[in-house]
């Protein structure tokens, strides 16, 4: 098994502020074969982890806004170092909607408020067919890169996941841990990017 870092989302909750995870990620790694190691939102702890342990690859959760919509700069400066890491040394990366507009962001996509986008089912063309997942973001794009290959859009042409030409970074809009039972589709993908 493989120790893959986790980025976390900043949450509040009486007044005090928490790192946090939805907890149905840790089922979902479990059927990847995938070990989550979380890396909290301070940047020179989550830099000692980062030496310290051999990792074999990253992902990018959702919740919450980027940097550049007016998100918090802790998390993001986190991200900036482990997509450097990444491109520097070809490890995988997966970025989950939040995630993804990270991804995006750091290429210098645009992102921007899209509508019609959060709902419990949603159909999507994946590789051409037509395939029911999940949805909740309302910030996207429909702008796509060269340095990108798009694999999955909505019927609106919001892009819903891509992959990198060049380094092994993908991203996706919809949430596979939210879906019950999880998606075989999405369990091969992970373990197959993570081998």
């Amino acid at each position: 098994m493989k120790y893959i870092g986790i980025t976390q989302r900043e949450t509040s909750l009486n007044k005090e502020s928490y790192d946090s995870l939805d907890i149905r990620w840790s089922n979902f790694f479990l059927k990847c074969n995938l070990i989550p190691i979380l890396l909290p939102n301070n940047l020179s702890v989550a830099e000692k982890i980062l030496e310290k342990i051999n990792f074999g690859g990253f992902v990018f959760t959702g919740g919450g806004k980027i940097r550049s919509l007016g998100g918090d700069d802790s998390r993001e400066c986190i991200e900036d170092k482990i997509l450097s890491i990444c491109i520097k040394k070809n490890l995988p990366l997966i970025g989950v909607c939040r995630g993804m507009q990270k991804i995006q962001d750091f290429f210098n996509i645009s992102i921007y408020e899209v509508e019609g986008h959060i709902m419990k089912k949603q159909d999507i063309i994946i590789n051409n067919k037509n395939i029911e997942k999940n949805s909740f973001h309302n910030y996207g794009t429909k702008d796509s890169s060269k340095e990108f290959d798009v694999w999955a859009s909505s019927y609106d042409n919001v892009i819903k996941a891509i992959h990198h030409n060049k380094y092994n970074i993908s991203a996706m809009m919809w949430h596979p841990e939210r879906l019950k039972p999880f998606h075989d589709d999405d369990i091969n993908y992970f373990t197959n990017k993570f081998l």
